[in-house]
C-alpha cells in the first residue's frame, strides 16, 4: 500500500521512496522505501525508514508497519557451501521476520513485536493477526492480539510448530473467524500445507484441514 487514510481525514500515512542518491549509494536491491505518518490537524509528521508494510485499521484508530530486514553488509559473508553430490538438500534459509509495530494513533502508544512475517486486522477492528518466524525457528506461530487489550494482554495462540511456516491469513468479513495455511518446513521445502480456523468469540482454534488431509484432487496451496 502506498497511502492510506483514516475515515475522517484525520490521519495520513503514505510509503516514501528512496532519493536517487540513495538507491545508487546502496543499490537497488538494498534500498528500501520508508513511511510518512502526517497527523492532518496539526501538520505534525513521523517518518521511519525501511519499512515492508503498512496498514491501518477500518476504524482508523491503529496503525500496524512491518520493518524491512536488514540488508547483509557489502561483501560480509561467503556464500554458503553447496551440497556434495547426492547429499540431501539442507534445510532453506532460517530468515527470521522483522519488528512489527502497533501505534494507537488516538494515544501515541506503541507496542513492538518482533519477528513477525505477515499480519492482518480484522475487519471490525477488534483483533490484529499476526505470523511469527523467530531466529532458530523454534517458537514460530500465529498469534491474534486484541486491540482493546493490546499493550496488556498476552495473545491468542492459533497454531505454533518448530519450523512451521505460514501464510494467507485471511478473516471473514464479519471478523468473527480467521483462516490460517501453514506448513512445517523440516528440509528445502515446506511439507504439506494445513489449514487452522480461529474463533474470535471462543478465542479457540482447530485444525479444519489436517497436513495433507485434503480431498482427493484437492490440495492447498502454500508459498
Amino acid at each position: 500500500m502506498r497511502t492510506a487514510a483514516t475515515r475522517d481525514g484525520r490521519v495520513v500515512v503514505m510509503a516514501v521512496q528512496p532519493s536517487f542518491a540513495e538507491t545508487e549509494n546502496a543499490g537497488a536491491d538494498r534500498a528500501k522505501p520508508g513511511m510518512a505518518v502526517l497527523d492532518t490537524a496539526s501538520g505534525h509528521v513521523i517518518t521511519v525508514e525501511r519499512v515492508e508494510r503498512f496498514a491501518l485499521s477500518e476504524d482508523g484508530r491503529w496503525l500496524a508497519y512491518l520493518m524491512a530486514a536488514e540488508p547483509a553488509p557489502k561483501g560480509g559473508s561467503k556464500p554458503a557451501a553447496k551440497p556434495a553430490a547426492g547429499a540431501s538438500p539442507e534445510r532453506a534459509e532460517k530468515k527470521p521476520g522483522t519488528t512489527l509495530t502497533l501505534r494507537n494513533l488516538v494515544s501515541g502508544t506503541e507496542v513492538a513485536l518482533p519477528f513477525v512475517t505477515t499480519f492482518a486486522f480484522d475487519p471490525s477492528s477488534k483483533f490484529l493477526a499476526y505470523a511469527v518466524a523467530d531466529g532458530d525457528w523454534t517458537g514460530n506461530g500465529v498469534f491474534v492480539r486484541s486491540l482493546a487489550e493490546a499493550e496488556a494482554a498476552e495473545p491468542s495462540v492459533v497454531t505454533q510448530a518448530a519450523n512451521g511456516r505460514y501464510d494467507s491469513l485471511a478473516w471473514t468479513g464479519d471478523g468473527v473467524r480467521l483462516a490460517v495455511v501453514g506448513a512445517v518446513q523440516e528440509g528445502a521445502e515446506p511439507g504439506p500445507a494445513s489449514l487452522w480456523i480461529w474463533d474470535s468469540r471462543s478465542r479457540a482454534a482447530r485444525e479444519a484441514v489436517a497436513a495433507g488431509g485434503a480431498i482427493e484432487g484437492w490440495h492447498l496451496p502454500f508459498k
